[in-house]
């Protein structure tokens, strides 16, 4: 919508710059049509520049033109800092505004920046780049390599070909290396057949991070750059199951340990065993942890069973830092490794049920640390009912005369190593 119609009386007015001149001679306030242009973004009122800018993003070449106005007949608006001009031409070639664009050079002697031109050709405007290579050189005076490879990433083939034509900045490996990564296909492809820069193993590994398969197959068919066990450890770790499975039965990279942690920590099951069925790096112990620590049962219970090994008094201790209820009871009842030591953890992070099974369940752990931990945190309901367990002389951890109210002590330093 027009910040400004054509046929409202309000626009002739503040077209007009005597009449205006006359109206704000008694009143300095800004004009209405902009004041309600303030309301609707007030989130953004503190950006310099913010008015001309927004106008320029509605294509509303009137509303450019009466702040202008403003601006240039009354002194006072200048200081103004979302009155501010300054970045009007570098944002009208970024949105792809060239009437604006064009308005402004013709009526003002604002100069353009030395990156605009770049920020129109990484925006993919041609008719914009087009002109400010014709009009204002200026613009061009950041235009490097890096630009370029910035339009590849973003897919704008046509304009990669006028600027290779007319400009002859060269790209660099970055440019196949960021095309992979956004997935642009027809880019990489473009690039291969008529580029010598060609790319480097990244591009390979990124495909497979954002799970762009299409580009995985081409890159492995017409590439020689090949990968990393990044690329296979990050699929997994996103759940890309045809992507992963694509690099175990066509790649040599192979992964890491990190594939199988990964995969286990955000939950990725199908990935998990997968892996275990189709690969030999296996996990190590931070595998259950992260499982534990997200409360993803089924995968602990499968690493349980699997990676017994790895099991250790670290998974029970992150599962009930979390809060994970299921996962510590599992731990508790089927890892020989866990320990009363996540008595303190649970309590540290205001876990009652938590901290009440474990008391109930076990005879070690530090009951006066984690009561200290509850305290010092301000968790006054763990506090309350650890200090019901302790001995009214307990003070500190260690002393064997310290006891809890049953026969079992309240104080025990834990030994376990994991």
């Amino acid at each position: 919508m027009q910040l400004f119609m054509e046929e409202e009386p309000v626009h002739a007015v503040l077209t007009d710059v005597y009449l205006l001149h006359h109206v704000i001679s008694f009143q300095r306030g800004i004009p209405g049509r902009i004041v309600e242009l303030e309301r609707q973004n007030p989130d953004r009122m503190n950006i310099v520049g913010i008015l001309p800018q927004l106008a320029i993003e509605k294509n509303d070449l009137k509303a450019l033109q009466t702040l202008f106005k403003v601006c240039e007949e009354f002194p006072w608006y200048r200081p103004m800092r979302k009155m501010d001009f300054a970045q009007a031409m570098h944002v009208a070639a970024k949105c792809g505004r060239l009437e604006l664009l064009q308005w402004l050079d013709a009526n003002t002697e604002l100069e353009c920046q030395p990156w605009t031109f770049a920020a129109a050709s990484r925006a993919g405007h041609l008719e914009v780049v087009q002109w400010l290579f014709e009009h204002r050189r200026e613009s061009m005076a950041k235009f490097e390599p890096f630009s370029m490879d910035r339009v590849a990433e973003e897919g704008h083939i046509e304009m990669f070909q006028w600027l290779e034509e007319h400009v002859g900045v060269p790209c660099t490996t970055s440019a196949m290396d960021s095309a992979a990564f956004s997935g642009r296909l027809p880019m990489l492809r473009y690039l291969h057949e008529h580029r010598a820069e060609g790319c480097t193993p990244l591009a390979m590994d990124m495909a497979a991070i954002r799970g762009h398969l299409d580009v995985l197959q081409f890159l492995h068919e017409n590439r020689q750059e090949g990968g990393t066990t990044w690329g296979m450890d990050s699929a997994a770790a996103y759940g890309r199951l045809d992507v992963l499975r694509f690099l175990h039965e066509h790649r040599t990279e192979g992964c890491t340990v990190k594939a199988m942690n990964d995969a286990a920590t955000w939950g990725r099951f199908e990935i998990v065993k997968f892996l275990h069925e189709n690969r030999r790096e296996g996990c190590d112990k931070y595998a259950i942890r992260g499982a534990s620590r997200n409360g993803h049962l089924e995968i602990v219970k499968f690493l349980h069973k699997h990676y017994h090994k790895h099991c250790s008094r670290d998974a029970m201790m992150a599962a009930a830092e979390d809060g994970r209820m299921e996962v510590v009871q599992f731990l508790n009842e089927n890892c020989s490794s866990a320990n009363g030591m996540a008595i303190t953890s649970a309590a540290a992070n205001g876990h009652l049920d938590i901290v009440k099974y474990l008391v109930e369940s076990r005879t070690d752990g530090c009951l006066l640390a984690a009561r200290d931990k509850a305290k010092k945190l301000g968790h006054d309901d763990v506090v309350e009912y650890l200090e019901t367990l302790l001995a009214p002389d307990v003070t500190e951890c260690g002393n064997n005369n310290h006891g809890r109210n049953d026969t079992r002590r309240a104080c025990q330093r834990v030994e376990a190593t994991a």
